[in-house]
């Protein structure tokens, strides 16, 4: 497995000229500010489990989505309330908001692997912030809950790309700035 764990490695390892970029993954690191490499080879030894038991771990424990809400702060505070307000529940809002976070939380770890300063990765990231796009058509009240589930999965895709093509904005100079240096 190869971890990315410090913030003194911020450059991505050399990878294994035997493996391709499909053969395996990358996940977030669990303190959240790095990545990790699984190779295909290391996804297979992992034993199968019930996807039952996978669910239960996946799902927040009694109180951690009240004690979340009651930890939050703007915009992440407005965005909740005004999901509320479109009739989600509780646990459906925590979900929505809390995959955008780890999305972005994935996008700053790959930009640390480049290279890009604290200051970068937070500047990209306030920007992100201030142009999350409008999901005020994901009304249950309106569309109903099946109808808004579907909506949503679309809607999560699209601020994916969008904040994606934000953080590459920083990305894409710093591939100019080296290439014209010979």
């Amino acid at each position: 497995m190869t971890t990315i764990q410090t913030p003194e490695t911020q450059h991505p390892p050399e990878p294994d000229p035997t493996e391709t970029a499909d053969d395996g993954l990358w996940f977030l690191h669990p303190d959240n500010q790095h990545l990790y490499y699984l190779s295909r080879a290391e996804l297979d030894k992992i034993p199968e489990t019930d996807p039952r038991d996978d669910l239960a771990e996946l799902l927040p424990k009694p109180g951690a989505v009240e004690h979340w809400v009651r930890q939050l702060c703007s915009p992440t505070k407005e965005r909740y309330e005004r999901l509320m307000e479109m009739g989600w529940d509780q646990d459906e809002a925590h979900n929505f908001l809390t995959n955008i976070e780890k999305e972005q939380l994935f996008l700053c770890a790959e930009l640390r692997m480049e290279g890009k300063s604290e200051e970068q990765i937070t500047a990209l990231h306030e920007s992100c912030e201030r142009a999350m796009k409008d999901f005020s058509h994901l009304d249950v009240r309106v569309h109903g809950f099946l109808k808004v589930n579907e909506m949503r999965n679309a809607y999560d895709s699209e601020e994916y790309r969008r904040r994606r093509m934000v953080m590459r904005e920083g990305r894409e100079e710093r591939f100019w700035d080296l290439k014209g240096k010979k």
